[in-house]
């Protein structure tokens, strides 16, 4: 492990790799699928653009009512309302995304060696696991508030984990920074539960060193943000609950039941650190108008994607039992191996208490994953866990850090990973196509829920034959109007009914 700073070369690097992404995430936005998941987003924040008003819940979740709070009005309707565009759109989405990578980085800064920060910084940018959220939807806004806990986390760090001593000012902050970003992913996706389970479980093994004033003062506001959500609900209960016929089959606890939820939530850790990304992201469906030539090539992808990503489950997997169950014993080795020159042994204890913080992270985490999936009350896919990926890459950046002779080799296989598989999933994916007009999409979704004449703004771009089509394909929706906008869910069916 090397003590060694980021060097200005290095601060150069990650701002081309915010580049990188940033040329990504807007061609992974202009190839996008819209479903009820954006239309549930947009016509939330068009409704905050044309009136004023912010609607304090957001989607409808998959197997629960919708998600309180104004946060999911808010990252859509905020950017409307300082330009009504679609541009402002995409941007107000991408500088989240970036702060969040920013944030993540400087969480690296505290635990590794520079040439494990840009390594980590390169994978968590660039990995099609958070390039395929690049949607307008909620789960791509939970970067900026999971990168926040997480550095939050190990800034709070017990000082058995050589942390600096923090001022009673400064550790309020942290506690208080770090329940907001718990709350902010509360108002966008009910996958905040595994990250206030990682807080939680590290509280207990006494990792954590928080203010508790810090805390209180962050659930107070958090609850106070929520307080309209429950002046609607007493008047409007059917937003706890979701009306699709399969959702009223679930519960709470249902993946303990089931047993195969919480294996899943362990694969999905493993993945997460892996290049085994979801299928869905990085293999085509393969049609049969495909020239015997495309489909050739489909399927030797299919195959070498498949290899390269089981290969590095395993890998994954061996990093965890590392980090886990032989860290505590290769420590004092490790380290002495790997700085023999170091005359200091501060500093020496002070790798190593990083080092074992990252056995603590990873044990809570993992720990908490396993919570989350018994608790759910459906097979967890992998949006609804993503949250967690910054804390999932602790084991492998750990590995790496005692093992840098593998890191470039690491580098070289996930760079070629990365650019053939974002390729395919801007391309051709399950939620990304080539063929798709985002302006298009758009302005009709404005159209579902709008007049013409107010969603004008957002037909900018298009032709007159695009224009057309759009207002063709979305007609005014009142039932879309209803349901998103005022609250008004349909019961669900009866038996018998469709």
């Amino acid at each position: 492990m090397s003590p060694e700073r980021l060097q200005a070369r290095d601060y150069l690097v990650i701002a081309l790799i915010i580049v990188v992404f940033s040329g990504a995430s807007l061609a992974y936005q202009n190839t996008q699928h819209f479903t009820f998941d954006q239309l549930q987003m947009l016509l939330k924040g068009f409704h905050a653009l044309f009136t004023g008003e912010y609607l304090p819940w957001g989607n409808e979740a998959s197997a629960l009512g919708n998600l309180p709070g104004y946060v999911s009005s808010f990252v859509i309707g905020f950017p409307l309302r300082l330009h009504a565009s679609v541009e402002s759109l995409l941007i107000f989405q991408l500088l989240i995304r970036i702060a969040g990578i920013i944030i993540f980085a400087n969480a690296l800064t505290l635990l590794y060696g520079r040439k494990v920060v840009l390594f980590g910084t390169f994978v968590f940018a660039l990995s099609p696991w958070m390039l395929y959220q690049t949607m307008l939807y909620n789960p791509a806004y939970l970067a900026l508030g999971s990168a926040a806990a997480f550095n939050c986390l190990i800034r709070l760090r017990s000082p058995k984990y050589g942390a600096t001593e923090l001022s009673a000012v400064g550790r309020f902050v942290l506690s208080l920074i770090l329940v907001l970003a718990v709350g902010y992913c509360l108002q966008l996706h009910f996958s905040w539960p595994v990250l206030a389970a990682t807080i939680g479980i590290m509280w207990l093994r006494r990792d954590l060193k928080v203010s508790y004033s810090g805390i209180i003062v962050g659930i107070a506001l958090v609850a106070l943000s929520l307080w309209p959500f429950v002046e609607v609900v007493r008047v409007n209960p059917s937003l706890l609950t979701n009306p699709s016929a399969y959702a009223q089959d679930r519960y709470l606890g249902y993946g303990l039941v089931n047993v195969y939820p919480v294996f899943k939530g362990l694969l999905y850790w493993l993945r997460f650190g892996s290049l085994l990304v979801t299928q869905k992201a990085i293999v085509p469906p393969i049609q049969e108008s495909f020239t015997l030539a495309f489909t050739v090539l489909c399927y030797i992808w299919i195959g070498l994607s498949s290899l390269v990503g089981g290969l590095s489950v395993v890998f994954a997997a061996l990093c965890n039992y590392f980090t886990i169950k032989k860290l505590p014993k290769e420590l004092p080795s490790a380290v002495a191996n790997l700085q023999p020159g170091i005359p200091s042994i501060t500093l020496c204890y002070e790798l190593s208490a990083k080092l074992r913080l990252s056995r603590a992270i990873t044990i809570s985490a993992l720990l908490a994953v396993l919570v989350a999936a018994a608790a759910a009350p459906l097979v967890l896919n992998f949006w609804q866990i993503a949250v967690i990926i910054p804390f999932a890459m602790i084991p492998v950046l750990t590995y790496f850090e005692l093992k840098p002779r593998y890191l470039k080799l690491a580098t070289l296989i996930a760079g070629v990973f990365f650019v053939l598989a974002n390729l395919w999933g801007i391309l051709y994916s399950d939620k990304f196509d080539y063929t798709g007009n985002m302006r298009e999409s758009i302005y009709g979704h404005c159209l579902t829920g709008f007049s013409p004449e107010q969603c004008a703004p957002f037909a900018a771009g298009l032709t007159p034959e695009e224009k057309a089509e759009a207002e063709v394909k979305f007609p005014y929706s009142q039932d879309a109007v209803d349901r998103v906008i005022k609250g008004m869910i349909p019961p669900p069916p009866q038996e018998g009914e469709e």
